[in-house]
């Protein structure tokens, strides 16, 4: 009687041994029993891409930030500043250009124009040439504060207590503000020409002033989204941002 199952064998004719797949062998190596599969090896990024960077080739990579600060001058860089360090800025700035007025314009330049020389015993005999004195000192002091915040402000873009504030002013284009701007936006501090007004040209220069200086502090309040005062406005447009 016949085996009605025939033995396996591979092409070759003979029998699979004991233990030996009758298929035949694979072409993909065995994994050893009891060991995890082997991990495939990493691929390589793209030409032109480095595996660390942006997958995009045209974006840029994050800014550096050294010892904890960002570049560009920080946080808040740009925005527009508040009523508090524009005061401060304003403040250092009349303490700057009084402090060097008194000590230079008014002991030097007014003394070679009027001949302050004489002006002690002209004074004590009861001439007017103090009066004369007095009028001069007050334009030169008013059209030297102008000159300053407006030189300034067009040029550089801010004044020394914008600077020591970390403050800067940009005109209606977003640059620096033009000559004619700055003129305008500073116009109220040569108010002070009021002074020249007898009797009472002193508190009136006082009172103009001090009213433009509340009203400027008012409209920056109010206005939440740019902090432009009625002298910005005034001035087409013109805005003071955070420098630092």
């Amino acid at each position: 009687m016949s085996n009605p199952y025939p033995p396996n064998h591979d092409d070759s004719g003979t029998s699979p041994g004991y233990g030996q797949d009758p298929r035949g062998p694979s072409s993909a190596p065995q994994q050893p029993y009891g060991q995890p599969p082997a991990t495939p090896p990493p691929s390589e990024p793209p030409y032109g891409q480095d595996g660390y960077g942006p997958q995009n080739p045209g974006a840029m990579p994050p800014p550096q930030q050294y010892g904890g600060y960002a570049p560009m001058g920080g946080p808040g860089y740009g925005q527009p500043a508040d009523v508090m360090p524009r005061f401060l800025a304003r403040l250092l700035d009349f303490l700057i250009v009084g402090i060097t007025y008194g000590i230079v314009v008014s002991f030097i330049i007014v003394g070679l124009i009027m001949g302050t020389s004489d002006a002690g015993t002209v004074g004590m005999m009861g001439g007017g040439d103090l009066g004369a004195v007095d009028v001069v000192s007050t334009i030169l002091s008013a059209l030297v504060l102008l000159a300053y915040f407006s030189l300034m402000e067009s040029y550089i873009g801010r004044t020394l207590g914008k600077m020591i504030m970390k403050l800067e002013v940009r005109g209606a284009d977003g640059g620096r503000p033009t000559l004619g701007e700055a003129v305008r936006r500073n116009a109220w501090t040569a108010l002070g020409i009021v002074g020249i007004v007898p009797f009472v040209g002193w508190l009136l220069s006082w009172v103009l002033q001090l009213a433009a200086a509340v009203a400027i502090a008012v409209t920056v309040s109010n206005d939440t989204v740019t902090r432009q005062g009625w002298h910005d406005r005034f001035a087409d447009g013109t805005t003071v941002v955070r420098a630092g």
